[in-house]
């Protein structure tokens, strides 16, 4: 069943999925393929945060709601028309891996809003795979958007 998004959250399937998808909790700093720096579920350490080289698990797990907070917001913020709970999960995940900035202007969102279903959305899922490693979480993405 379809919902408007704006009372939708991510399911604990959804949570599972990125978590998994992030590769878990990183509770020491990495870096990714693209040279950033990142700490605990793919959080990006951004300019003027400081972290310790190790964090716990509990201070990741809040790192992961805040992060998952905005992305939950994002979506709902620009989706404009009913998506059952995995479209919602799957979105969730992009917008947690891409960002806000990049969604808001995606042919994902913008072919979504428009009504267009099908293949054009999991073409367009499956163009935001950079770095390659990215390409395998899209293919999921897509798989759990038309469950």
């Amino acid at each position: 069943m379809k919902k408007n998004p704006k009372e939708m959250t991510l399911s604990p399937h959804g949570r599972n999925k990125i978590l998994h998808h992030e590769g878990g909790h990183n509770l020491k700093k990495y870096v990714d393929d693209s040279g950033k720096q990142h700490i605990g579920v793919g959080h990006l350490i951004k300019v003027g945060e400081i972290f310790p080289n190790q964090i716990t698990l509990n201070e990741s797990e809040m790192l992961f709601d805040a992060d998952l907070k905005w992305s939950i917001d994002a979506v709902k913020k620009h989706v404009k028309v009913p998506l059952t709970q995995n479209q919602f999960d799957a979105l969730v995940s992009f917008v947690y891996n891409i960002g806000e900035s990049q969604f808001k202007t995606s042919s994902v969102l913008k072919n979504i809003n428009a009504g267009i279903q099908g293949e054009t959305i999991k073409e367009n899922f499956l163009a935001w795979n950079r770095p390659p490693s990215a390409f395998a979480r899209r293919k999921k993405e897509v798989e759990l958007y038309f469950t």
